[in-house]
């Protein structure tokens, strides 16, 4: 059975930057939920509801493409 090393490198890379982005949305989220003057100013609203639903996809969707590229199916 031959791997394809494409996929493993893949697998790797988006790992890397997957868990880069999560750490960057949770510490964006913290400072922007936190932070009373940036949590009621109307501009950001739209930018805490993009960055939720950029984590609802990380957490939901990622894993997913990540188990393929990992254990590809044939």
């Amino acid at each position: 059975m031959a791997f394809d090393f494409n996929l493993l490198y893949r697998f790797w890379f988006l790992i890397i930057l997957t868990t880069l982005s999560i750490l960057c949305t949770g510490f964006v989220l913290y400072h922007l939920l936190f932070d009373r003057i940036l949590r009621q100013a109307m501009n950001n609203h739209v930018i805490i509801i993009l960055l939720i639903l950029n984590f609802l996809i990380e957490a939901i969707d990622i894993p997913f493409i990540l188990r393929f590229y990992r254990f590809p199916t044939t």
